[in-house]
């Protein structure tokens, strides 16, 4: 189905005003107190949504062909997700290029390797929803608009079946994360390590099962 909107209202700017000129738009103008012709601030004009600039953060409804949802995404993602006629939500063009889709995928790469390096299907799907859960913001102190780590309750070298479940992780800030493993050493770490040095109990963590944003966030894996 792809794209469902067919018009938007999008206000006018400096750097949208000529290209609408350019395609026929009547851009409306008005005269000011010193008889100059200007377009009063704030203008909105109605237009065909495919001839919003490829950047344009206009919210659009489309259906994605894989899942069959319906969603609101920016005109820049749809045109991101868009490949050959085929249309994609957020979440299904990141499942889409992880994993044997990723074009950076090394076929003679032995499977023991991809799990040492965390190169295993479904990996940064499972990244960008524990950060997304958590709100971007480091759960021991609080802070956002930093280096956000993933951290494994029960570690990623042991814990295989947990190496992907959102239950199991939890965002940390890169100082808080270096805290933790300068106590409890790197690998083999548990829940109950992570719950006695942040001074409390955590109950089952909650899974977000909405649209996965594109995220501005620094995170490392």
């Amino acid at each position: 189905m792809g794209l469902i909107t067919k018009t938007v209202y999008t206000r006018l700017s400096g750097t949208t005003i000529k290209h609408y000129e350019n395609l026929g738009y009547v851009i409306p103008r008005k005269y000011d107190r010193w008889n100059r012709l200007r377009i009063p601030k704030d203008t909105y004009i109605e237009v065909n949504v495919k001839d919003l600039l490829p950047t344009s953060q206009e919210r659009v409804i489309i259906e994605c062909d894989k899942c069959k949802n319906k969603k609101e995404v920016s005109y820049q993602s749809y045109m991101q997700n868009n490949h050959d006629g085929i249309c994609y939500c957020n979440t299904c063009a990141l499942k889409m290029k992880s994993g044997k889709n990723n074009p950076n995928w090394q076929t003679n790469k032995l499977q023991s390797d991809r799990e040492k390096d965390r190169n295993i299907d479904g990996y940064q799907e499972f990244i960008r929803s524990v950060l997304l859960r958590d709100d971007y913001t480091c759960k021991c102190c609080g802070r956002r608009g930093t280096i956000l780590h993933v951290h494994h309750l029960n570690g990623y070298n042991w814990c295989v079946e947990g190496r992907i479940d959102q239950t199991n992780a939890i965002t940390l800030c890169k100082n808080c994360h270096e805290n933790f493993h300068s106590m409890y050493g790197n690998g083999n770490n548990t829940r109950e390590q992570y719950e006695e040095w942040i001074g409390e109990t955590i109950g089952k963590l909650e899974i977000y099962n909405g649209i996965l944003p594109n995220s501005r966030a620094v995170y490392c894996i």
